[in-house]
């Protein structure tokens, strides 16, 4: 590979072209042993030195997203690392700047990449490749520049499987995403393309997906695993099933109330999720046959999942054909009548039956969903503290092999049309779980048919 160094304006500091730039090369104060190179193998050979450019914007350029991406191999404890900044005037200081960790390529060929978005008062912007110990570059592989006229060339350095995955990713979230509108795609996008540069399969577009997920702001979408069985998983591993749990309350001597303790539901389907459902029923059946004068459910610990199992769980509750909420922009929530196992819980008096609804800031999303639900249902009060906040809804998007984003797409709206962006809050808040169960069994009291 014929490679032009030539002096500089400082005769320490040699100039390289290289991915047809001009770089400055510098000694670099990290050094670290290199192993002696064939000197007729292809790319071009760095040793402990790092590669500076520096290119003037013009004022249209100044807010683009820009990219630095490299193909390197290096032997041993050698590594490398990029960095994109934008100096203030004189450059004695940052106005920005972002580097990746220094990546060591284990002896094979290895691809690295950084994004940085520009900043409207900086006049130029500055790429650097550090290189401890020694790596050899791709010249065709050194990409440069603003985002915009690079991100086809980076496109095609992420092999088909990862690209596709964050295509169809990127596709869906533009599409269906209720807060796509506020994105910064441009720079997004190039984020993602970054953070996938070296993948190989679907699953390596991961890093990609959560970033784009996250730019959204929404603090809802996100992307997992499922497994074969269409189970979540979180970091590999399997969100184990936790069966709602039922249990009698005693009110006085003469009157009880059933409690019923409603966990996040990880499947999305499946046995989990019917006998979740049939598990709900079987304690309101058991709070019947006790005549219990009430019910308490708690979502202190409902952290998300499915919300349909719970609703169809507690569907006596609301009655046959109620309308207990609805996504907005979306469909109502309708409860539709199935009896799960053949108690006759669906009767006007149960529909009827006072219901004390226990919050805590780890009630979320589908626990959420299930707490507005309640809202507006007379005969209803809550307890507890604020909930934390994500009653949205989110779309699901296969992503093949196995991923799944889950996309947020609009709000949850209780049956008078409120929604409840910051959570949802009980009219006292409680100091404690312990405190929010004292007084919802005090507020049962004072019900009618428990006294």
């Amino acid at each position: 590979m014929a490679l032009l160094l030539c002096a500089s304006a400082h005769a320490a500091d040699p100039v390289l072209s290289l991915g047809g730039r001009e770089w400055t090369m510098r000694k670099s104060a990290d050094m670290r042993a290199v192993t002696a190179r064939d000197a007729d193998s292809p790319g071009a050979w760095i040793e402990n030195s790092t590669l500076e450019l520096i290119q003037p914007l013009e004022a249209s350029e100044r807010d683009d997203a820009f990219i630095l991406a490299v193909a390197f191999t290096a032997e041993g404890e050698s590594c490398v690392s990029l960095e994109i900044g934008f100096p203030s005037l004189g450059d004695a200081d940052w106005v920005d700047r972002v580097e990746t960790d220094c990546v060591a390529s284990s002896n094979s060929w290895k691809q690295l990449a950084q994004a940085a978005r520009g900043q409207s008062l900086v006049k130029t912007v500055r790429y650097r490749i550090v290189v401890r110990g020694g790596a050899r570059f791709r010249d065709a592989d050194l990409l440069a520049g603003p985002a915009r006229a690079n991100t086809r060339a980076l496109r095609a350095m992420v092999a088909t499987p990862t690209i596709d995955a964050l295509d169809t990713a990127l596709r869906e979230v533009k599409a269906r995403a209720k807060l796509a509108s506020q994105v910064d795609w441009p720079f997004a996008t190039a984020q993602a393309l970054a953070a996938v540069i070296d993948g190989s399969t679907r699953r390596d577009a991961l890093p990609g997906v959560q970033i784009i997920l996250k730019a959204l702001g929404d603090r809802h979408s996100w992307v997992t695993v499922l497994d074969e069985q269409g189970r979540l998983t979180a970091n590999g591993q399997l969100v184990p099933y936790r069966a709602p749990q039922s249990r009698l309350q005693a009110l006085s001597e003469q009157r009880v109330v059933g409690w019923l303790t409603i966990p996040l539901l990880a499947a999305m389907g499946g046995l989990e999720a019917q006998d979740y459902a049939s598990a709900i029923q079987a304690g309101l059946a058991q709070g019947q046959d006790a005549s219990a004068c009430g019910f308490v459910v708690d979502l202190t610990g409902h952290e998300g999942g499915n919300m349909w199992p719970g609703l169809e769980g507690l569907g006596p509750l609301f009655g046959a054909d109620a309308v207990v909420g609805a996504f907005k922009p979306g469909p109502p929530w309708t409860i539709y009548k199935r009896e799960t196992d053949g108690t006759g819980l669906w009767r006007d008096d149960v529909a009827r039956l006072p219901v004390a609804v226990l919050l805590g800031p780890k009630t979320a999303s589908s626990g959420e969903a299930i707490a507005v639900a309640f809202s507006g249902r007379p005969q209803t009060e809550f307890f507890g503290r604020r909930t934390g906040g994500f009653a949205t809804s989110n779309q699901n998007v296969p992503l093949g092999d196995g991923m799944v984003a889950f996309v947020m797409t609009s709000e949850m709206a209780d049956r008078h049309g409120r929604t409840f962006p910051k959570g949802l809050a009980p009219p006292v808040e409680d100091a404690s779980d312990e405190d929010a169960g004292l007084r919802a069994l005090a507020w049962l009291r004072t019900q009618a048919g428990c006294h």
